[in-house]
């Protein structure tokens, strides 16, 4: 009879992954980290630096050091943008430069939607409607694009293109492809009308937003902010987290790519403020 000694084949590697080691080195407990996705510059404070999340640096985010445990850059070389894990428990900043987006305000980065603005005037949001996260109704394919857009931050997916980043999130989350046949106004899932106020979460994380012609503008800390698509006429983006609410603004974080740059970022829209065009919400439909 013949025997084989198996006891050197099939070796595993168990060796923890980079970013386990840095980001999880207690087993015990760990830090709670929020990923934020910019160009990192200088700050006037030594104790603190300044990430840009887009190179007009109209805006940017007052970050301290001791707060930031890991920084990974993304796939587009040195001139491309970084990966910043923030302490849950630390603060950040966020500072406008332009009177044309003013929502600088001082927010700890581990609220349930990292990097909220302020909120508005007391009496525009209703007590008994929740803005958190975990107040949403399960929406697990949602969940599953939202989650994919999510771990791109900073990266290019595909060519470049808002709808190559919704498209990769779509097959990522096992959901039916987009319908392109009528452009600028895509279809993306079960289009979703706009919040009814009596039904919580119409709008949810992981939607699809096809925006077509669309221009917005509100007032804000008394200055005008204004955000539009582009020459083409259409855009694409996925709600990353919003509050929606009866007279509230319909504040929502935008994860989408091509906004500027090549690359998947975040956007703060007052989306209740459409002065021409038009945009669509949809869920998407598992397969």
């Amino acid at each position: 009879m013949t025997t084989h000694d198996l006891t050197n084949q099939h070796q595993i590697d168990t060796e923890p992954d980079l970013m386990v080691s840095k980001l999880h080195q207690d087993l015990d407990s760990f830090e709670r980290t929020v990923p934020l996705v910019g160009f990192v510059g200088p700050s006037q404070h030594s104790e603190r630096i300044r990430l840009y999340p887009r190179l007009d640096f109209d805006v940017y985010y007052e970050i301290h050091v001791a707060d930031i445990l890991h920084r990974s850059r993304s796939n587009s070389g040195d001139d491309g943008p970084s990966m910043l894990y923030v302490k849950a428990s630390g603060r950040i900043e966020i500072v406008s430069s332009s009177p044309a987006e003013d929502f600088a305000s001082s927010e700890s980065a581990g609220l349930k939607s990292p990097l909220k603005t302020r909120t508005p005037d007391p009496g525009t949001f209703s007590s008994t409607e929740p803005t958190r996260h975990s107040d949403y109704p399960h929406n697990p394919t949602g969940d599953a694009v939202r989650n994919f857009a999510n771990s791109r931050l900073g990266q290019e997916v595909g060519g470049g293109e808002c709808t190559d980043l919704v498209n990769a999130a779509l097959q990522a989350a096992h959901a039916r492809p987009g319908n392109f046949s009528n452009p600028p106004y895509y279809v993306w899932g079960t289009e979703i009308t706009q919040p009814p106020y009596t039904d919580w979460g119409t709008w949810q994380n992981g939607d699809i937003i096809q925006f077509a012609y669309a221009h917005f503008q509100w007032v804000y800390g008394g200055a005008t902010h204004e955000w539009g698509v582009g020459p083409t006429g259409r855009h694409t983006a996925i709600i990353w987290n919003g509050m929606f609410s009866h007279t509230g603004p319909w504040e929502t974080w935008l994860i989408h790519q091509n906004d500027g740059i090549r690359a998947v970022t975040q956007r703060m829209l007052w989306m209740r403020h459409l002065v021409s065009g038009s945009f669509k919400v949809y869920r998407p439909i598992p397969l």
